[in-house]
């Protein structure tokens, strides 16, 4: 069952959304949730034929949730072409991807251009927003080296989020409960009381589940800190280097 297709709770229509920035400290009401989920090519075991720093994005899903509103304001999905990395069968047992499905695929430029295009309908166009992902991966590695392989600029949009896997540990920690693992999707969810739907790995569904996630957080008035990117780089510039594979490999989580 896609997320999409599914009766969107009751219970969903309550959350204002305002977070701290922990950057600046400061607070910002934000009112468009980007929830994000992207699958990328990839491959396991001691041959494999893709490695992590060489993942092409080839699912780019989101659903925005209008926390004013209270409802989901759109959604997307878009399937991204390969170009340089195989499809393997790891990846398609794991996304349920295959190369047919990415026959007649557009590009990852099509894919943000798309979601500029929904962000700019007329009842969105110009409000707070943030992104929200679950874990670094997708806006932290994946998407900026996706980005630069095709000359491309990560869209303003985009370099400011809010780390769901982050966001539920520090919740749950300050709600005071222990020996709860919130790591994976599924984790976070069973933490939060949110029922799973869909397919795990599917990026649509995905998106769907980070969103309904964030929105318990939201609800039960969790301190949300923004993630700025441009000043992650900053930080990161002027810190010592790390070895690169090993920086992909900790990070990284499917």
């Amino acid at each position: 069952m896609s997320a999409s297709n599914w009766a969107f709770s009751a219970a969903a229509s309550a959350a204002n959304g305002r977070a701290t920035n922990g950057h600046a400290g400061t607070t910002l009401d934000v009112e468009l949730w980007i929830c994000l989920d992207f699958e990328w090519t990839c491959d396991d075991g001691e041959q494999r034929k893709v490695h992590a720093e060489e993942g092409e994005i080839i699912e780019f899903s989101f659903a925005v949730y209008d926390a004013k509103a209270g409802r989901v304001a759109c959604e997307g999905q878009h399937y991204c072409k390969n170009i340089r990395t195989p499809i393997t069968d790891f990846c398609v047992d794991l996304t349920g991807i295959t190369q047919e499905k990415l026959e007649n695929a557009g590009t990852l430029q099509d894919a943000l251009l798309a979601l500029e295009s929904a962000l700019a309908t007329k009842g969105l166009v110009g409000r707070p927003l943030c992104a929200v992902a679950h874990g670094s991966a997708d806006l932290e590695l994946m998407l900026p080296s996706n980005c630069r392989a095709l000359g491309l600029e990560v869209p303003g949009v985009l370099r400011r989020y809010v780390d769901l896997r982050e966001a539920t540990q520090s919740h749950l920690e300050a709600s005071g409960v222990r020996g709860v693992r919130a790591s994976s999707l599924r984790q976070i969810c069973d933490a939060l009381n949110v029922e799973m739907i869909g397919e795990e790995h599917c990026g649509l569904d995905d998106s769907w589940m980070v969103l309904l996630a964030l929105q318990e957080l939201l609800k039960a008035g969790a301190n949300l800190h923004f993630i700025d990117l441009d000043a992650e780089r900053r930080n990161f510039a002027s810190s010592e280097p790390c070895d690169y594979g090993n920086c992909w490999e900790q990070k990284l989580c499917l």
